[in-house]
Order: C-alpha cells, then structure tokens, then sequence
C-alpha cells in the first residue's frame, strides 16, 4: 500500500522530481540563493537536507520538540536565540505568487515545483509587514 507524500512511486514507477529554490536571508540582509531537486511529496525538512548533503556551502541545524515538531534551529552557522528575540521565519513564494508564511512547520510542509523557500532572520520587535515584497 502506497502511502501518499513519502515519496512513494506513481502510477508510472517514476519518481518525479521538482525543482526547488532556497533562499536565505541572514541578519545583514544579505540574499544567498541555492537550488535542489527533491522528490515530489517530500517535506521541506527533506529537502533541506537533500541541499545540505549536496551543497557543502549550506548548513542547516535544527532541534525537534516532543509537541511542536522539527524546529529550524540555524542556517549556515547563524542561530536563532531567545534572548535575543531572533528566530528562522518561513517563507514561501510559489511561481508568480506572493511571498506568505508558512502555516505549518517544516516537518509537514510539502513543496511545490518551482517554489521559492524563504529563511529568512528576524528579530521578533521587528514590523510584521515582512511578507510584502520586502526582501
């Protein structure tokens, strides 16, 4: 029994493949831009992996909470902390779209062929109007 969104085989025995971009955005502002292909239906916990095991410039860690799930910890060497009041926000922009938060973490999120995946660095006192075209 094929169980949907874990990379399983479709109808044809192929796996499809998406492309998929990750953009980072560090504390300087400074915009880096990677690109992967993953395995439609995968989480984009999986395909930060993928692009780390594939791209040694990117380096992600993270933390997994009993009741939350997978945490985005820090992306090439740059970490959230709570006493500073800084964290990982995520971001999604698909093709032609509007840059918008994600609503669940990403341990559940899938992908989208062409997406563009946003980390971006914030401190939380800052304005919420990030998901504008700011970037």
């Amino acid at each position: 029994m094929a169980l949907t969104g874990l990379g399983e085989r479709d109808h044809s025995g192929e796996l499809n493949m998406i492309p998929v971009k990750v953009i980072v955005i560090n504390d300087r502002s400074e915009k880096i831009s990677y690109s992967t292909t993953v395995t439609e239906g995968w989480t984009m916990f999986g395909a930060l992996n993928e692009l780390q095991d594939s791209n040694s410039s990117f380096k992600f860690s993270y933390t997994i909470d009993k009741h939350y799930g997978i945490f985005l910890e820090s992306v090439n060497g740059l970490s959230g902390s709570i006493k500073d009041n800084t964290y990982w926000q995520l971001l999604s922009q698909k093709p032609g779209g509007d840059i918008t938060p994600l609503e669940v973490g990403m341990g559940c999120y899938q992908p989208q062929r062409d997406e563009n995946l946003i980390l971006k660095f914030i401190t939380s006192t800052q304005k919420r109007d990030l998901f504008h075209h700011d970037l």
